[in-house]
């Protein structure tokens, strides 16, 4: 089997590392009212983190996926893995930190997906799910055809619902049309990223004047509401949503810029990049969030603070370090023991089956 190269995996973690950011930002229960001007934008900006990093996310597992065969042992393995981190920090904080839960916290805690605990989890499974059948679409589509469908999806679901105050209630996004969208650009980039490869400098541009106009926009925001009663409506964080115009050209040339680095393999890299949705799925849950920013970080006094960059910084890579290692355990000593029983099932008559019904040509 052919080792992955490391650009790509590196750009896994890096987007690892601005969901946190994310979380950071839009979990730590800060006191708007009382911040400065510089302290709200800081907070804001680096909640911008985490719409690249599912994007870039998504961006990355349509780029491998377009020339793949479906598993069905994957599917049940990250349902498996998303059930255990579920159902594990359940009994964490009932038992050890004796945090009392009501019958329907028990219910979404043993049926994870079904519930959407984990929204990108969930989209992704179904992401995962549909991909046989985009790629049928995407073999007996041709290249100006596909371009064409970017085209007008970029209009309908990234440019239009940036003017949705303007145009209410013309189309209706969800995550899963989203994550198909982005599956489909990385797959054109994928099959036909020859004959529209820019010099990096290009791409880079792209990435630092669409987050220039989206940290501009916080206080540009700011001063129309307060000057334009008409707008009073806009929301400061207008530009930041995963599906706008900027965020989703610094996904793309984000992702860009890494798939023509040349890293080699790099199996370190490899293994860490492994654990990614796993740091997901810890730091995530919803009963880590308040405990892990608002308990144990402590976010909010730090507003204020001279170190509130330092925090950040120290916090994020803290949370990342550490879910890393407990996932890198997980991976190790506990999920070999489910593999098995996995493996035998696969084996069966009825699995098997079901696994060749489900083949597409």
């Amino acid at each position: 089997m052919k080792k992955r190269q490391s650009n790509l995996e590196v750009l896994r973690i890096i987007s690892m590392l601005l969901i946190i950011l994310h979380h950071y930002s839009v979990h730590g229960n800060w006191d708007f009212q009382t911040a400065n001007g510089f302290q709200k934008i800081f907070i804001e900006t680096a909640a911008i983190g985490g719409k690249i990093g599912v994007n870039v996310f998504v961006l990355i597992s349509g780029y491998f996926l377009v020339s793949s065969k479906f598993n069905l042992k994957k599917v049940v393995m990250l349902i498996s893995q998303i059930f255990f981190y579920s159902c594990s920090i359940l009994l964490f904080f009932k038992f050890v930190l004796h945090y009392p839960f009501s019958i329907q916290a028990i219910a979404t805690s043993l049926l994870p997906t079904t519930f959407n605990v984990y929204w990108f989890a969930t989209t992704y499974v179904a992401l995962y799910l549909l991909f046989p059948y985009l790629n049928i679409f995407i073999k007996n589509i041709s290249q100006q055809g596909l371009k064409h469908l970017l085209i007008l999806s970029f209009i309908l679901l990234s440019l239009v619902p940036g003017m949705k105050h303007l145009v209410s209630g013309m189309l209706f996004l969800n995550a899963i049309v989203w994550f198909i969208f982005l599956y489909l650009i990385a797959a054109y980039i994928r099959l036909y990223g020859q004959t529209f490869r820019c010099q990096m400098k290009h791409y880079i541009w792209g990435l630092l004047l669409s987050l220039g106009f989206i940290i501009l926009s916080f206080p540009g925001i700011d001063y129309i509401k307060a000057h334009v009663p008409l707008l009073g409506y806009l929301n400061t964080i207008y530009f930041t949503e995963m599906n706008t115009v900027p965020v989703l050209i610094i996904s793309v040339c984000l992702f860009l810029i890494f798939n023509q680095l040349d890293l080699g393999v790099r199996p370190w890299i490899n293994l860490i990049a492994k654990t990614t949705f796993g740091i997901y799925l810890i730091h995530d849950n919803v009963l880590v969030r308040p405990f892990l920013w608002q308990q144990l970080a402590k976010n909010a006094i730090f507003l204020h603070s001279k170190w509130l960059f330092l925090h950040m910084i120290v916090s994020v890579c803290i949370v990342f370090i550490f879910c890393c290692i407990i996932e890198l355990i997980r991976m190790y000593c506990i999920e070999p023991i489910y593999a098995k029983l996995v493996d035998q099932v696969m084996e069966t008559k009825p699995i098997q089956r079901l696994i060749k019904s489900y083949e597409v040509k």
